[in-house]
């Protein structure tokens, strides 16, 4: 019997009394207008902090006033509800930009990044890089060991890939077993070659859960701005186009879209 204990989800809390926003959707994935969706989506969500921070002020102000008249247990509530409402702004704006499991940028935030990124690439007249990993061999340990295993595959896996990017790049959780690398300003598409090599490398180390190894492989696809695309939704496209030829080649392996 598995002894494997569940992944704790990174939930912060959110627990103000006040009204809560319904579930951001995620952008769509067919040949909708993506970054349209994604700026609708983001603007929404700034506009629920807007008030979740009017709220705060409110508050503040309420304990001003109860200071002033030596009201200390009154302004003592106050500072109680202050903390709480200041703790739901961060929860609501956290949980709408990342992975409950890995805590990393969602597809949201990433797509948010990338239309900054091809900006300051136009402006600066530098490349981004877009690798689009798939975990080779996931599926199968995930199926035949549980979703608790397969939960710490994906956390330990996204912590490497992590560690081996630069501060200004993003490593977002795509989906599944799916992450996608963003590559901000880089000199030349031989650097985004450099970092999928560092990405297969790290993947494909021993995962040790529970005193037995694991082991994965990864499949990555590449694509350039601008030479391949000139939008978020296209070089996420092609970079997922370009990860099934790797894919096909037998994994562990990446691909530029070509």
């Amino acid at each position: 019997m598995s002894t494997c204990k569940p992944m704790a989800h990174h939930r912060p809390p959110t627990t103000y009394r006040g009204s809560t926003p319904p579930p951001l959707s995620l952008p769509p994935q067919d040949g909708a207008d993506v970054a349209a969706h994604t700026r609708q989506q983001l603007a929404r969500l700034r506009e629920e902090t807007r008030h979740l921070r009017e709220r705060i002020e409110a508050l503040r102000q309420d304990i001003g006033a109860a200071r002033g008249h030596s009201a200390s247990a009154v302004a003592d509530g106050a500072d109680a509800r202050v903390d709480a409402a200041a703790q739901a702004a961060n929860g609501v704006l956290h949980l709408a930009e990342h992975d409950v499991l890995t805590d990393m940028p969602n597809r949201l935030l990433l797509f948010d990044r990338l239309e900054q990124a091809i900006e300051a690439g136009r402006r600066h007249l530098k490349r981004v890089g877009v690798l689009f990993l798939d975990l080779d061999g996931f599926k199968a340990i995930n199926d035949s060991a549980g979703h608790c295993v397969g939960d710490q595959l994906l956390y330990q896996a996204a912590k490497r890939l992590s560690s081996n990017v630069r501060g200004s790049d993003t490593v977002s959780r795509y989906g599944g077993d799916e992450f996608v690398i963003l590559l901000s300003e880089i000199d030349q598409p031989e650097d985004a070659a450099v970092a999928a090599g560092k990405m297969i490398a790290a993947i494909s180390a021993a995962y040790n859960i529970e005193g037995r190894d694991y082991y994965l492989s990864a499949s990555v696809g590449v694509s350039i701005y601008p030479q391949d695309a000139a939008d978020p939704q296209s070089l996420i496209e092609m970079a997922d186009t370009a990860m099934y030829r790797a894919k096909a080649g037998g994994g562990g392996a990446y691909q530029f879209f070509s």
